[in-house]
């Protein structure tokens, strides 16, 4: 299946996803707590509707359209919403950690904004731009690309994604998963992994001429015992 067609559809679900979330706001009012800071004014989340209707609801859904009807002008649309929902989630993600409150708005505003955004460059983007080999460069070089990819892929998955799933499960009152030593082993799990993660991306970078993100990929098969 040519995943490139399922932007069109993404977006118009997309679009009324987010229809039916304020709708809801709108008829069933105690729902309104969930998406915004205890003890603050209603006002300053409904306010939103207007910009999510015009920008989110209506962008996705021309998206949609332009997308399926495959129109020069559907990367505009697609970009548009993309800026529209980086922002949106930017906003959601300063709420929550100034008033550490309504972390469920980040949650969902990061997901949609994520399979937005991987869904537009794959339409945008033919497959061999975004796998790609690297560029002929010093075994140092392609290290220093690599570690650096690490840091940042590390720091979203390993600590940025796992604080905020935490503090969406104390918001929702989730009972949490603990057993004795549980910090011991997995401060050993993490340690082991890794180091066998820091290792492969280190041959791959020496030894593959590359990086093991896929769009500046190795040149060759590395290998190390």
């Amino acid at each position: 299946m040519n995943i490139r067609k399922l932007t069109a559809p993404y977006f118009a679900l997309q679009a009324l996803a987010v229809l039916a979330w304020w709708l809801v706001l709108w008829l069933y009012q105690e729902s309104r707590r969930f998406f915004m800071p205890p003890n603050s004014d209603e006002v300053f989340l409904l306010a939103f509707c207007l910009p999510d209707l015009a920008l989110i609801v209506i962008g996705s859904l021309a998206a949609s359209f332009l997308t399926w009807r495959e129109k020069a002008a559907a990367s505009v649309a697609l970009w548009l919403v993309i800026g529209s929902l980086g922002y949106a989630t930017l906003y959601c993600l300063a709420l929550s950690l100034f008033t550490n409150s309504a972390w469920i708005s980040v949650v969902m505003m990061a997901a949609s904004f994520g399979a937005s955004l991987i869904l537009t460059l794959l339409f945008v983007y033919p497959a061999q731009t975004l796998f790609r080999q690297a560029k002929q460069a010093m075994p140092l070089w392609n290290l220093a690309k690599t570690l650096g990819q690490i840091t940042v892929f590390w720091s979203f998955f390993l600590f940025a994604l796992p604080t905020l799933i935490n503090r969406l499960e104390v918001e929702l009152g989730i009972p949490q998963f603990q057993f004795s030593r549980q910090h011991w082993l997995a401060i050993g799990l993490f340690g082991l992994l890794s180091a066998l993660g820091l290792w492969s991306g280190a041959t791959m970078a020496w030894l593959g001429a590359g990086t093991p993100l896929p769009v500046d990929g190795t040149r060759q098969l590395g290998v190390a015992s």
